[in-house]
């Protein structure tokens, strides 16, 4: 990558010193690189937080008290231990110099991106995409003849310039309506009037105009978030996420969204063709295909209900969110409201993050409309414990590098991310850097989680994976293959279920690592697996 002069930029410099560097030590070394509530709990931060909320289970009460038992202990086959074996070299490049070589599906969502150490966190991760809620319309167009408010921003913007300046894509999230404009009185989360959808559209293309460019290089906007809920269940008039939901309508509000994205898009385009519009974050509450008992899943013909709208060629990228519940025992997590997980009747009969059931319903409702191949969003996911007004770390939800619940955490990260990368989404945004239900992956005195460390390398050792299918030759275990530089094998597996599973390997492996990166040895080609994943690269 050159600058306008033509010379190279001073970043480009020090990626090429490093990897003469890196390429003269390895030659002299020999060796070379190998269900929610029917009513909305309340907002938690002030930037955004998640929807869902946890129907707890006879498993599940509000105040769970921990077992004496949990704490989980490597199988008699696969011992850790403490230091990398020198014979497995397998680290690449500095991963904040690799994050601009290849866009990739690691993502976070976080609530102040001004330098400091959680930006180094993040940088330091080689994470790719950053989301921000929000640019709020109702700041800064406040009446309808008073011009644009851009002063009223001035924060937002900031951290806009530090995620460019930190090579960072940004998803900015569109939305509040102002109170001229507003559909149902009151409710900044929802609809402004049809009239003025072209108000919205000229605010959304000023927007693309001034921050599309250095020094904020935003590309992607996602026009709301959880539009797929209804304004009178919502728990406040002004939630960050919300409500362009209709509960009388078969569609659920979509068509009408659907209406507002065709007369905005063209607007957008004119003032920047890469400007990338992207449906807000679906909440996709449970699964109208098959609904859980006493469930009501209209929700999630939202989408079905813009592309009924004739929208088809007016957004570029789908967002959507997806949860898994921790179930309060270090093995057991899932979704209710898609079946997902230990909560019954998974579809696959797999252990395995509830985005994938979610997606599969997202791409089989755009084919039907002729609406495949637009990129897909995960914008949030996470593993959450404990119910939205607890404290964080209550029992059961201990925050520490030992508990139960972050050592699954870890585990979950995983997962996620080899699926993300398995099933082909375009990013996988983790809700929230510094945590929403204990999700987070720093503590909050900004010292890594061992879900930040599972995070971290994941992205090293997925981030130029090429997927090659799942693994199906083994009974209760999940896992997908992957193949970098064209020439190994990466195998991601685990078990599905509490208890270890041992399989034999077609091969004796290169490495195995776990979900953090220690070592893991065996002896030949046995090996026992758990719900905390490993690599594997087979010969």
């Amino acid at each position: 990558m050159q600058s306008a002069t033509g010379k190279a930029t001073p970043w480009r410099a020090a990626l090429l010193m490093v990897a003469g560097i890196l390429a003269a030590a390895i030659l002299l070394s020999g060796r070379a690189p190998a269900a929610r509530a029917e009513i909305l709990g309340p907002s938690e931060t002030p930037s955004g937080t998640p929807t869902e909320t946890i129907t707890p289970t006879p498993s599940e009460t509000a105040t769970p008290t921990p077992t004496e038992t949990l704490t989980p202990t490597d199988t008699p086959t696969a011992t850790r231990t403490p230091t990398i074996t020198p014979t497995a070299y397998f680290e690449y490049m500095p991963l904040a110099l690799n994050r601009f070589n290849a866009p990739n599906v690691f993502g976070v969502e976080m609530f102040n991106i001004s330098p400091g150490a959680q930006l180094t966190a993040v940088e330091n991760a080689g994470t790719y995409w950053v989301r921000l809620n929000g640019l709020l319309w109702s700041s800064v167009q406040p009446t309808i003849s008073g011009g644009y408010q851009w002063g009223s921003v001035s924060s937002l913007e900031g951290d806009m310039q530090s995620a460019a300046a930190a090579g960072l894509k940004m998803i900015l999230i569109i939305r509040e309506t102002p109170t001229w404009a507003r559909l149902y009185s009151g409710y900044g989360c929802g609809p402004m009037k049809s009239q003025y959808f072209d108000d919205f559209g000229g605010f959304v293309a000023a927007a693309v105009e001034r921050y599309s460019i250095p020094p904020y290089n935003v590309q992607y906007y996602e026009i709301w978030n959880e539009p797929d809920v209804d304004h009178v269940l919502m728990p406040t008039l002004n939630e960050p996420f919300g409500c362009w939901g209709d509960i009388d309508d078969d569609y659920y509000g979509g068509e009408y969204y659907g209406d507002m994205l065709q007369v905005i898009y063209p607007m957008v385009k004119a003032a920047n063709p890469n400007a990338q519009v992207v449906i807000g974050g679906l909440l996709l509450d449970c699964d109208p295909v098959n609904p859980p008992s006493g469930s009501n899943c209209d929700p999630a013909n939202f989408l079905e209900g813009i592309l009924k709208s004739g929208a088809k060629n007016s957004f570029d990228a789908v967002s959507f969110h997806a949860y898994d519940y921790y179930n309060w025992v270090i093995d057991t997590f899932g979704n209710p409201g898609w079946h997902s997980g230990q909560f019954n009747n998974e579809p696959s009969g797999k252990l395995r993050p509830v985005f994938i059931n979610k997606l599969a319903f997202i791409r089989q409702v755009l084919a039907q409309y002729g609406a495949s191949g637009k990129e897909i969003l995960n914008t949030e996911v996470a593993l959450i414990c404990g119910n939205a007004t607890d404290p964080p770390g209550l029992p059961g939800c201990d925050a520490n590098n030992t508990s139960p619940y972050e050592i699954m955490k870890a585990a979950f990260v995983t997962q996620a991310y080899a699926a993300a990368v398995g099933e082909g989404l375009n990013a996988n945004v983790w809700f929230s850097l510094t945590g929403w239900r204990n999700s987070g992956l720093l503590y909050a005195n900004d010292a890594p989680r061992p879900a930040y460390h599972a995070f971290k390398f994941a992205r090293e050792m997925l981030w130029k994976a090429v997927p090659a299918g799942t693994i199906t030759s083994y009974t209760d275990v999940s896992g997908y293959k992957f193949t970098r530089d064209g020439e190994t094998d990466l195998w991601v597996m685990w078990a599905n279920s509490g208890d270890p599973e041992t399989i034999t390997l077609p091969a004796v492996p290169l490495f195995i690592r776990d979900a953090t990166g220690d070592p893991v040895t065996i002896t030949g080609t046995s090996l026992t697996l758990t719900v905390e994943p490993y690599y594997i690269e087979m010969p």
